[in-house]
């Protein structure tokens, strides 16, 4: 955390296509700094949450805030 802010990393074990952190399901005033992030296996990317410090930390890394395209196409419908 920083501030006001939490800081999440996600490092990859698998290709991750258009990853997204939807912050604002849990919190409308929360927002990530960047979304449709592509990682390769043993790349990781940081999402800075602006006024996420409040948040659930467990909450942020689960389905459905945290997505990527993998998720649809390993459980469609």
């Amino acid at each position: 955390m920083d501030g006001s802010d939490l800081r999440v990393t996600v490092r990859a074990r698998v290709l991750l296509r258009d990853l997204v952190l939807n912050v604002d399901r849990l919190d409308p005033g929360a927002s990530a700094d960047s979304a449709l992030v592509t990682l390769l296996p043993g790349e990781s990317h940081t999402f800075t949450v602006s006024g996420g410090a409040a948040l659930d930390p467990a909450a942020v890394t689960a389905p459905p805030v945290l997505r990527c395209v993998n998720d649809a196409l390993v459980n469609p419908g």
